[in-house]
């Protein structure tokens, strides 16, 4: 199945009186306060009901950051999961300044985070291949505009709208600047598991603080499978999502339907 698809850590710096010019001054993060999210396990949907299919699990340091990230799936033969990447997370200055990513203990992505004036401007992701640069601009309206430019040439321009902190509206742009798809999403009032990581992914889909629970789509170039149209869950008492079930429709026709079950732990 094809699948298509920042908030940034607001923390104080306290800064310790040092003896000369010369001393570095240390940084001391103030402890981000909350839930954490600690796991997302995935079932997918087959002839016997739903069966694992991957697993990410989130390690956080002293100051409640998000420090670690293992990503694993699942072999249906051994049913176990086995690891298949690490991402580990570094700050400065109290803002992610790197995501480094080992897949396989083998291939390695490193993605460095730039700021101006306290907002993420450029993210700049160094794969064994390819190197993608990110520019971020911000433009009237909570309207967000990032600029993919690959090493290959190719490039794509992805603008969304996200008033209150959910991205009700994207479009994407190829790069001979032809809409190639355009999503609108409707979200509950509650809390989006995934925001509580406190990081931008390259693809933003960590950004929006409320749960998806419909999205229309188009695509006019490079067609999906199927799309994700509807989002349902069970929530505890702190109005965090404990599963989530979205149903998927083949693209265009709609008519064969699936389903797919996130579980979450806090």
């Amino acid at each position: 199945m094809k699948i298509y698809l920042l908030p940034v850590l607001f923390m104080a710096v306290v800064f310790i009186g040092c003896n000369n010019d010369d001393d570095v001054v240390p940084e001391t993060p103030v402890p981000v306060l909350g839930p954490k999210l600690r796991s997302a396990t995935t079932h997918f949907l087959g002839k016997n009901g739903f069966r694992p299919g991957d697993k990410n699990v989130f390690t956080y340091d002293e100051y409640g950051r998000l420090s670690l990230k293992e990503y694993s799936t699942y072999d249906i033969v051994s049913q176990k999961f086995n690891l298949i990447t690490v991402t580990r997370f570094t700050y400065q200055s109290n803002k992610l300044k790197t995501m480094d990513e080992i897949i396989s203990g083998v291939q390695r992505h490193i993605t460095h985070y730039t700021y101006t004036d306290d907002k993420l401007t450029k993210m700049v992701r160094n794969g064994e291949d390819i190197t993608t640069e990110v520019t971020i601009q911000y433009l009237p309206g909570d309207t967000i505009q990032a600029f993919y430019q690959h090493t290959n040439g190719r490039s794509f321009t992805y603008v969304f709208h996200a008033p209150e902190g959910n991205i009700r509206y994207e479009k994407t742009l190829n790069d001979s600047h032809a809409l190639s798809s355009v999503v609108t999403n409707e979200f509950d009032g509650h809390i989006n598991p995934y925001s509580l990581l406190g990081y931008t992914d390259i693809l933003f889909s960590n950004l929006s603080k409320s749960n998806k629970i419909k999205t229309e789509s188009a695509y006019y170039t490079n067609m999906p499978t199927s799309v994700p149209t509807t989002y349902e869950y069970t929530y505890n008492e702190d109005r965090l999502p404990l599963v989530q079930t979205i149903t998927y429709k083949s693209y265009p026709s709609q008519d064969v339907e699936t389903k797919m079950m996130v579980v979450f732990e806090y």
